[in-house]
């Protein structure tokens, strides 16, 4: 964490973006007796700002909720009850948020009010299967480019491999996949530049 006054900088926004820089993987805390500093702070690069003199109390509630905003959302979709909580036991010791969704529909409504950083999903899902879900988002312009990491049971089809072409990173076999390779894809999945496309082999 890296406090800085704005005060202290007579108006030098190009220091702060710099300090900015040079701390990506820390919180870079910004205060000023200005209310009118805050959008130049925020787009310079600090992660909280807060108007001097600062109360400890407001200073707490922002640090926790940069935490939440910090945190990378994975999405785990899978309408088989142990499937799902062995998924979430995989990688709940990864510092990401996990929601979960039961069906192809709610998978929907949870991405519409959080969009995920990356999506788990199911293939065979009642009510909606995953099939449908990836549909839905390819018509999404937003929702395309969520990496997905897809799970299935049976081999599939050239045709619906084709079908899944969009920001999906790879099918992996459902239980036989192991903890560390899942931690490699999404890994590999939140730290993409561009989306990657599915790839053909399993």
């Amino acid at each position: 964490m890296v406090t800085v006054d704005l005060d202290s900088l007579d108006g030098d926004r190009e220091v702060l973006a710099r300090i900015a820089e040079s701390h990506k993987e820390g919180k870079l805390i910004a205060f000023s007796a200005d209310e009118g500093d805050e959008r130049d702070a925020l787009d310079a690069g600090a992660k909280i700002f807060l108007t001097k003199p600062v109360d400890r109390g407001a200073l707490i509630e922002a640090l926790a909720k940069a935490q939440i905003r910090s945190q990378k959302c994975v999405l785990v979709v899978d309408d088989d009850p142990d499937a799902l909580e062995l998924v979430k036991a995989m990688i709940q010791d990864c510092g990401h948020a996990i929601e979960i969704a039961a069906n192809g529909r709610e998978a929907l409504q949870s991405i519409a009010q959080r969009r995920p950083d990356v999506i788990i999903l199911d293939l065979m899902l009642p009510e909606m299967d995953g099939f449908e879900v990836v549909h839905r988002m390819s018509l999404n312009a937003d929702w395309r480019t969520i990496p997905v990491i897809l799970l299935t049971a049976r081999d599939l089809s050239h045709e619906e491999r084709r079908a899944l072409d969009i920001a999906a990173g790879r099918i992996i076999q459902k239980g036989s996949f192991s903890r560390d390779e899942l931690l490699a894809e999404i890994g590999m999945a939140l730290g993409a530049e561009e989306p990657t496309r599915a790839s053909s082999g399993v």
